[in-house]
């Protein structure tokens, strides 16, 4: 089965797993729409830009958009589905793969770290299924993958939220 000319929209695509899919993707002929709150190399806490990441797929040939967005603001995510439908098409999969880890006991994690991993984390992935979602049925095509972790079934002592987060995107997919 060709993948060439399918649109994929990857979120967290600036570092790690996502950048790997992202370049993989265009590899197969997709073209990629890369999105992530870090837009330029040296800004925001993880390592990795979309620049980079878009860079890297022109090197190896594909075609590649990067719209920056923080999955776990709803405006920002309709702004991010409105501007890939109109400057590169209809979206042919989705792969919410954006997150955050933090770690800490439960007794000293505040409630703005737990609010900041369920958001990114569900929140997020919730939002852009309810965005992607209505054109996928309507065209009858598309598939959605939601990034996962070990963390949802594994206990983690210094991981209070965060598997719980995921453990819930297992039940939300």
């Amino acid at each position: 089965m060709s993948l060439q000319g399918k649109v994929v929209l990857v979120t967290g695509a600036s570092p790690g797993i996502g950048r790997t899919l992202a370049v993989g993707f265009a590899k197969e002929g997709v073209v990629v729409v890369a999105s992530a709150r870090t837009a330029q190399p040296g800004v925001g806490t993880a390592p990795g830009s979309l620049e980079e990441t878009v860079r890297q797929i022109a090197d190896a040939g594909g075609s590649a958009v990067a719209i920056p967005c923080d999955v776990a603001q709803e405006e920002q995510v309709e702004a991010l589905v409105k501007r890939t439908l109109e400057e590169v098409g209809p979206i042919d999969m989705l792969i919410n793969n954006a997150g955050v880890f933090i770690t800490g006991q439960v007794t000293c994690f505040s409630t703005a770290d737990f609010d900041r991993v369920m958001a990114m984390n569900l929140r997020g992935p919730f939002l852009l299924c309810k965005q992607v979602l209505p054109g996928m049925v309507k065209r009858r095509l598309g598939n959605i993958v939601n990034i996962s972790s070990s963390s949802a079934i594994s206990n983690e002592p210094d991981s209070p939220v965060y598997g719980p987060s995921k453990a819930a995107l297992d039940k939300l997919t």
